[in-house]
Protein backbone atom coordinates (compact mmCIF):
# COMPACT_ATOMS: atom_id res chain seq x y z
CA UNK A 1 0.00 0.00 0.00
CA UNK A 2 0.80 3.25 -0.76
CA UNK A 3 2.61 2.67 -4.26
CA UNK A 4 1.90 5.77 -6.57
CA UNK A 5 -0.16 4.76 -9.48
CA UNK A 6 0.18 7.80 -11.42
CA UNK A 7 1.05 11.22 -11.13
CA UNK A 8 0.84 14.11 -13.16
CA UNK A 9 2.60 17.38 -12.65
CA UNK A 10 1.56 21.01 -13.34
CA UNK A 11 4.99 22.13 -14.85
CA UNK A 12 7.75 20.19 -16.73
CA UNK A 13 10.58 20.64 -18.14
CA UNK A 14 10.03 20.58 -22.16
CA UNK A 15 13.28 20.53 -23.14
CA UNK A 16 13.99 17.34 -21.44
CA UNK A 17 10.34 15.59 -21.22
CA UNK A 18 8.93 17.11 -24.90
CA UNK A 19 5.71 17.38 -23.04
CA UNK A 20 3.16 19.82 -22.37
CA UNK A 21 1.92 20.16 -18.36
CA UNK A 22 -0.65 18.31 -17.14
CA UNK A 23 -2.60 20.23 -14.53
CA UNK A 24 -3.33 23.95 -14.50
CA UNK A 25 -2.25 26.84 -13.41
CA UNK A 26 -3.52 27.69 -10.21
CA UNK A 27 -3.92 30.96 -8.60
CA UNK A 28 -2.27 31.51 -4.81
CA UNK A 29 -4.49 31.59 -1.93
CA UNK A 30 -7.53 30.71 -4.33
CA UNK A 31 -9.52 27.34 -2.93
CA UNK A 32 -10.33 24.93 -5.44
CA UNK A 33 -12.02 21.95 -5.02
CA UNK A 34 -10.38 18.44 -6.94
CA UNK A 35 -12.86 15.64 -7.86
CA UNK A 36 -11.86 12.06 -8.82
CA UNK A 37 -14.19 9.88 -11.33
CA UNK A 38 -13.09 6.13 -10.59
CA UNK A 39 -14.79 2.64 -9.48
CA UNK A 40 -12.65 0.73 -6.68
CA UNK A 41 -12.99 -2.13 -4.72
CA UNK A 42 -12.86 -1.66 -2.11
CA UNK A 43 -14.09 1.56 -2.48
CA UNK A 44 -11.65 3.41 -0.10
CA UNK A 45 -8.87 1.39 -1.90
CA UNK A 46 -7.22 4.10 -3.73
CA UNK A 47 -6.50 7.67 -2.13
CA UNK A 48 -4.78 10.98 -3.01
CA UNK A 49 -1.70 13.22 -2.05
CA UNK A 50 -1.58 16.73 -3.90
CA UNK A 51 2.30 17.95 -3.39
CA UNK A 52 2.99 21.74 -3.73
CA UNK A 53 6.29 23.08 -4.45
CA UNK A 54 8.50 26.19 -4.37
CA UNK A 55 10.41 28.19 -6.81
CA UNK A 56 13.67 25.94 -5.88
CA UNK A 57 11.52 22.15 -5.98
CA UNK A 58 11.33 22.07 -2.70
CA UNK A 59 8.25 20.81 -1.09
CA UNK A 60 5.94 23.02 1.06
CA UNK A 61 2.67 21.20 1.50
CA UNK A 62 1.44 17.80 1.19
CA UNK A 63 -1.79 16.92 1.36
CA UNK A 64 -3.33 13.58 1.19
CA UNK A 65 -7.36 12.66 1.15
CA UNK A 66 -9.14 9.52 1.19
CA UNK A 67 -12.14 11.10 -0.58
CA UNK A 68 -13.55 11.25 -3.92
CA UNK A 69 -13.98 15.54 -3.73
CA UNK A 70 -12.02 17.75 -1.18
CA UNK A 71 -11.32 21.53 -0.85
CA UNK A 72 -7.75 22.76 -1.23
CA UNK A 73 -6.19 26.47 -1.12
CA UNK A 74 -3.20 26.88 -3.69
CA UNK A 75 0.04 28.29 -0.98
CA UNK A 76 1.10 31.57 -1.79
CA UNK A 77 4.68 30.62 -2.14
CA UNK A 78 3.41 27.44 -4.38
CA UNK A 79 5.46 27.60 -7.75
CA UNK A 80 4.42 24.15 -9.12
CA UNK A 81 2.57 21.04 -7.84
CA UNK A 82 1.67 17.51 -8.19
CA UNK A 83 -1.17 15.22 -7.97
CA UNK A 84 -0.71 12.06 -7.05
CA UNK A 85 -3.13 8.91 -7.05
CA UNK A 86 -2.16 6.27 -4.96
CA UNK A 87 -2.83 2.90 -3.59
CA UNK A 88 -3.83 1.44 -0.59
CA UNK A 89 -4.50 -2.01 -1.61
CA UNK A 90 -7.45 -2.23 -4.05
CA UNK A 91 -8.59 -5.69 -6.07
CA UNK A 92 -10.29 -3.47 -9.16
CA UNK A 93 -9.47 -0.14 -9.88
CA UNK A 94 -11.07 1.68 -13.09
CA UNK A 95 -9.91 5.55 -13.32
CA UNK A 96 -12.18 7.75 -15.52
CA UNK A 97 -10.97 11.40 -14.65
CA UNK A 98 -10.34 14.15 -12.30
CA UNK A 99 -11.16 17.66 -12.39
CA UNK A 100 -9.81 20.87 -10.26
CA UNK A 101 -12.11 23.70 -10.09
CA UNK A 102 -11.90 27.35 -8.00
CA UNK A 103 -14.14 27.43 -5.79
CA UNK A 104 -15.85 31.73 -6.69
CA UNK A 105 -15.93 33.66 -3.06
CA UNK A 106 -19.67 34.99 -2.29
Amino acid sequence: SGEILKTWFSSVNYQAARTQPQLPLLKRKQEYQLSLVFECQPENGVYTKITFFDRYGDILEKKVEKVKDFIFTYPEDSYTYQVSLLSAGFESLTFYHFSIKEIRSV
